[in-house]
């Protein structure tokens, strides 16, 4: 089940974590206080919220169960005034990924990670250098290795149910998280 960080409603992965040099620590929970251990999530998203709210452009990526995800994500952003669009379609993806640049930023949302279609998406966003961000609850994924900013969820629901609930709040509770961040600091 995932674990949510009580003092900042941040999701965090209680499983990975990254070593002094930016490596993937598979054993950091075991090694460092939580507090310090959790510091990384919090400066993750902060660096996505800043992002976001600075993009001239945003494109949010999502395809089946995530794709409910990449609507409501690109909602909360209109709401703010962002100039956001979600895009649940693979085809769509890569083309709107192949127009965006480097006052852009592109989110794409897989729990497993591992999604072809949002990892190339994000690949084909890099291209014209916009930001690139990703949610996932898979660190050793290849989402990850195609974003700037990982953002990560702890649910391990994929072994017991197709509904995936559990992983669907989680990356709510993320992008909550990051329209709260933007309404009190714009």
């Amino acid at each position: 089940l995932m674990k949510v960080c009580p003092e900042r409603a941040v999701v965090v992965d209680n499983e990975i974590g990254y070593g002094r040099n930016g490596e993937i620590d598979r054993g950091a929970r075991d090694k460092v206080p939580y507090r310090q251990y959790n510091s990384w999530t919090e400066a993750a998203l902060e660096n996505a919220a800043k992002l976001i709210m600075n993009a001239r452009r945003i494109a949010v990526f999502g395809l089946g169960n995530s794709a409910a995800i990449a609507m409501d994500a690109a909602h909360k952003f209109l709401r703010l005034g962002l100039d956001a669009q979600s895009c649940t379609d693979n085809h769509m993806q890569a083309i709107i990924a192949s127009h965006l640049d480097r006052q852009s930023v592109a989110i794409g949302i897989s729990h497993s990670g591992s999604s072809k279609d949002i990892v190339e998406a994000l690949k084909l966003s890099k291209i014209g250098n916009a930001a690139t961000i990703c949610v996932t609850n898979h660190a050793a994924s290849p989402i990850v290795e195609a974003s700037d900013i990982a953002l990560f969820t702890k649910s391990d629901e994929t072994k017991h149910s197709i509904l995936g609930m559990s992983s669907r709040i989680a990356q709510l509770t993320i992008f909550d998280a990051i329209y709260t961040y933007i309404v009190i600091n714009s």
